[in-house]
């Protein structure tokens, strides 16, 4: 078999091989393995080159995918078997992107606790869950938690219920602390803070 024409097509490279359109390869693919006019295939060469175009192919839905916000190798995982990759190629590439740091576990768990205390603060116990649902290790989400101390939650739920208050500035007392009872456990804070909140002089 030979190559007897090149041609670009909508972002591949068109392969005509004895006159014939055979099939269609990623530029850089046929750059690496340096295609050209002329230049003899086997079959076993022809086959590897489509096999490295369709990781090409995949690999690129995955940077697409990851390129919006960082992602778990779970979520990534999930997202390309929706799409239809096959188990062999989706090792490839997590392995390639692990490998990059383009998909990191640890920097995904930092991330989202750094997400969820700006924007939707919650308990550590619901940010493990979570983070447990993401595809996270134990170990991980271990060493991600570890800075988040009882005092810190104490704090961090304080914070919360001085701006619900602005809200319930109406309701009896009694109304408030069942509302805060409410709010408070909902977003995973213990029975300890939950009290420890309705000690406090400011919140009434």
């Amino acid at each position: 078999m030979i190559v007897t024409q090149l041609q670009v097509k909508n972002n591949v490279i068109a392969v005509y091989i004895d006159g014939e359109l055979v099939c269609s390869l990623a530029p850089e693919i046929v750059l690496k393995h340096e295609l050209r006019r002329g230049l003899k295939l086997s079959q076993a060469s022809l086959k590897q080159l489509l096999e490295e175009t369709n990781i090409v192919k995949w690999r690129d839905k995955a940077l697409r995918f990851i390129s919006f916000r960082p992602r778990s190798c779970k979520e990534l995982s999930q997202y390309l078997r929706k799409q239809g990759i096959s188990e062999s190629i989706l090792q490839i590439l997590l392995e390639k992107l692990t490998d990059q740091k383009l998909v990191d576990d640890l920097r995904f768990a930092q991330w989202f606790v750094e997400q969820r205390d700006q924007f939707r603060p919650k308990a550590k116990k619901v940010l493990e869950i979570e983070l447990k649902s993401k595809g996270i290790g134990s170990d991980i989400i271990q060493d991600v938690l570890a800075q988040k101390t009882s005092s810190d939650e104490l704090s961090q739920a304080q914070t919360l219920i001085q701006k619900k208050l602005r809200l319930w500035k109406n309701y009896s007392k009694q109304q408030k602390e069942h509302k805060i009872q409410a709010f408070l456990i909902q977003r995973g804070y213990s029975w300890d803070i939950v009290r420890s909140i309705l000690k406090m002089e400011t919140i009434f």
